[in-house]
């Protein structure tokens, strides 16, 4: 059976338990796209999907799923900003609960917080 090597020590998964973690996250983006927009008091999100939402990786924050019916760039400065978030606080330093709000336009820059 052909084994995918998903990081370099050398621990690979199946392409069927690929293809479900794929698509669990896939899912679990699609919902918060679905959630945003019924909740979004703006028309701008509700009615034109003005919006991303995807996941993570926790460690590099790049992104690993995106949901479906946002717009790609939000996307490309959505991780720039999980990035600057991740220096500024550590993932060893997080807590079950910690939610992160980011309203600082500058954070989408390749460049991280000073």
């Amino acid at each position: 059976m052909r084994q995918h090597i998903c990081r370099e020590d050398s621990m690979s998964v199946d392409p069927i338990t690929l293809a479900v973690m794929r698509g669990n996250l896939e899912q679990i983006a699609d919902d918060m796209d679905t959630v945003l927009g019924a909740s979004a008091i703006s028309s701008i999100i509700a009615d034109a999907w003005d919006l991303a939402s995807g996941v993570f990786h926790p460690e590099t924050g790049e992104v690993i799923a995106q949901g479906p019916n946002g717009l790609p760039i939000f996307i490309v400065v959505m991780q720039h900003t999980v990035q600057h978030v991740l220096a500024a606080f550590p993932p060893e330093t997080m807590r079950p609960g910690d939610v992160f709000i980011v309203n600082d336009p500058y954070s989408g820059a390749r460049t991280p917080w000073t």
